[in-house]
């Protein structure tokens, strides 16, 4: 089956916000779905001098240039072969004011270039794809469309009506908006769409603790002695005190508009009273310049998201990951954070709920701490609840072992995939 996947941001194939990484995740999760693969992403403007290719995308081919009957665009080239599957990346290059409107009309003129048309057109989010075009000059394609929240545009709206599948990894995704809520794709997600639940996953040959040598020691959740030595090494790194008692929190926030950097910053003084150290993988966002400055002190401690092997280095060294944002498209920071033994504290969004295990203290199951709203009031009972058990022989390794035990690759999602296909073609 010939597949092409649209997405304007790449998701959910990236785990950050760089297009020289959107790729690295792709691979594993497509291998044995498709025959021929074709990925059409959006790249920076300064790709095609600079871009760095991923090591799956061995063969960089020369630029392509683009028409879309308003002026011509470059992509920049890969291919790769993996498991049998042929796989391109076109990584268009689109100028910041063309925006997502640049992007649809220059996927649908390099859909058009390709020697054979796809069998299946897959869109993550939204696209500026003119479906109809889509249709009538490629050969009536299947459409897939992915949706990850449910506040889109009419264009988003009409995308998922026209699509033979619509595919999201939140199971709640359309009762999580309110009946009142002002957006035509709340309203066709509540009244007119069965969405098929597509979970997402993580590489776990690059989230791999027992392999990394970039840490003081290699772990895993079954065995966690070597994550005591990762543990004192990252708070000597970061000039805290080296105590094995205490909780070492890492705060990760992917920054922007949807931040909860602000709500960790409100409470900072209430969360170091409960014997904790934090270190915040700060995302450099405007946003968050001013909760940012307010995160300081001699338990706290700043660090930049993209360093990777520092964060590879965050996650090994400390106990319990907090996931403040009010919005995560998959929820992969989590399934990240529990393979480096760590216990989310994670605000209760669809991405979150439907992963993560709320711990019960009755029963002594679970392996995370979910807060919901009042956020302000929730964060600190849940951040309580957690310093409870924190260390406790009987509690605390369990917990673990039962986040490490979930399933977190992309071989389910491979496996959905195909069945969606094979169900989307056959209409």
């Amino acid at each position: 089956m010939r597949v092409v996947h649209l997405a304007e941001r790449i998701v959910p194939f990236w785990p950050d916000s760089a297009a020289a990484c959107a790729v690295a995740e792709l691979p594993a999760g497509q291998q044995s779905v498709e025959d021929e693969l074709i990925v059409v992403g959006a790249a920076p403007v300064n790709a095609v001098r600079d871009f760095s290719s991923p090591q799956q995308f061995a063969r960089r081919l020369e630029p392509l240039v683009v028409e879309d009957g308003a002026g011509e665009y470059e992509a920049v080239v890969l291919e790769s072969t993996l498991s049998g599957t042929a796989i391109r990346l076109f990584l268009l290059v689109i100028p910041p004011d063309r925006g997502i409107a640049g992007f649809g009309a220059a996927a649908l003129g390099l859909l058009r270039s390709l020697p054979e048309p796809p069998e299946l057109v897959h869109l993550h989010g939204e696209t500026g794809v003119d479906l109809d075009a889509v249709r009538e000059e490629l050969d009536g394609p299947s459409l897939v469309q992915s949706v990850y929240d449910a506040a889109g545009s009419h264009g988003m709206a009409a995308a998922v009506q026209d699509a033979d599948e619509v595919v999201t990894p939140c199971s709640d995704l359309a009762a999580s908006s309110s009946p009142g809520e002002d957006s035509d794709l709340a309203e066709v997600l509540r009244e007119h769409v069965h969405l098929r639940v597509v979970s997402h996953g993580i590489d776990l040959q690059k989230w791999n603790p027992s392999r990394d040598k970039v840490l003081a020691a290699g772990f895993d959740t079954e065995s966690l002695d070597g994550k005591a030595e990762c543990k004192k090494d990252l708070q000597v790194r970061a000039g805290l005190a080296p105590r094995e008692d205490v909780a070492l929190i890492a705060v990760w926030s992917a920054g922007g508009p949807q931040s909860g950097l602000g709500l960790v910053a409100s409470h900072l003084e209430e969360i170091l009273a409960l014997d904790v150290q934090l270190v915040v993988l700060r995302a450099g966002s405007g946003d968050d310049a001013e909760a940012l400055a307010a995160l300081k002190g001699p338990q706290v401690w700043q660090t930049n998201v993209g360093n990777p092997t520092m964060v590879k280095r965050v996650l090994a060294g400390c106990d319990v990951v907090l996931l403040p944002d009010r919005a995560a498209l998959l929820g992969q920071r989590a399934l990240i954070a529990a393979r480096y033994g760590l216990v989310p504290v994670a605000r209760c969004i669809n991405a979150y709920r439907d992963r993560l295990v709320e711990y019960d203290g009755l029963s002594n199951t679970g392996g995370a701490f979910l807060f919901d709203e009042p956020a302000d009031e929730e964060l600190m009972v849940a951040l309580a609840r957690m310093r409870r058990v924190f260390g406790s022989p009987e509690i605390w390794p369990p917990m673990v072992q039962a986040n490490g035990a979930m399933d977190m690759g992309w071989s389910r999602t491979a496996a959905q995939l195909h069945d969606i296909y094979l169900k989307a073609v056959s209409k």
